[in-house]
């Protein structure tokens, strides 16, 4: 199955654009004519990274390299956020997707998760932990518009907190009981950083 899934990603999603190597979200409509239509919460390193292990093919090495480029160049607004969707154009240059939200939101908080899942830390992870330090855990907004500055009037759900204390890493352990009142994605989330936490708190012992 692993095989499988590898092959169809690579015939049909990977792709070179430019001086880039990139994963497409879909096999149609994100290809236009003077760019590409990215999301970078689908930059699902530690499964790249076990690709390649397995497979041993340079094309899964080259994508992760070139995505931890890309992501360096996503950095809009005052924190040097990702968004959600993101334009590249004929020239390299990064963009907040046209026809949609310029949000960091609901889908760009899965890459400090694959991030901090693939072992990865440093300055990829600064735009992230800079921006959520500037709220108290319990009130931070679940999303800002990278362009126009403004925050969303509700909180960060359970699950999205879990990705923050991970990415945070303040080593208060995230719980593995679910709410009754999180939603599949939250939930998802949620058992997501608390798996993450462990396998990163076992490699350290």
């Amino acid at each position: 199955m692993s095989n499988q899934i590898q092959t169809a990603l690579l015939n049909h999603a990977v792709i070179s654009y430019g001086d880039y190597t990139v994963m497409l979200p879909g096999i149609e409509g994100f290809e236009h004519n003077d760019r590409l239509t990215l999301n970078p919460s689908y930059f699902i390193f530690p499964a790249w990274y076990d690709f390649y292990q397995y497979s041993h093919n340079e094309t899964w090495q080259k994508l992760i390299d070139s995505s931890m480029v890309q992501l360096t160049k996503m950095d809009f607004g005052e924190d040097g956020l990702p968004t959600d969707w993101v334009d590249l154009d004929q020239n390299g240059q990064f963009s907040p997707a046209a026809g949609w939200p310029s949000r960091f939101s609901f889908d760009a908080v899965r890459i400090p998760l694959y991030l901090r899942w693939a072992g990865i830390s440093g300055s990829t992870l600064s735009p992230f932990i800079k921006h959520w330090s500037k709220s108290e855990r319990d009130s931070t907004p679940a999303w800002i518009d990278v362009v126009k500055n403004q925050t969303a009037e509700y909180s960060l759900s359970q699950g999205m907190l879990a990705v923050r204390d991970l990415t945070l890493d303040d080593k208060q352990p995230i719980s593995g009981t679910i709410g009754q009142k999180e939603d599949y994605y939250s939930a998802s989330l949620h058992l997501l950083s608390y798996y993450v936490q462990n396998q990163l708190s076992h490699s350290v012992e």
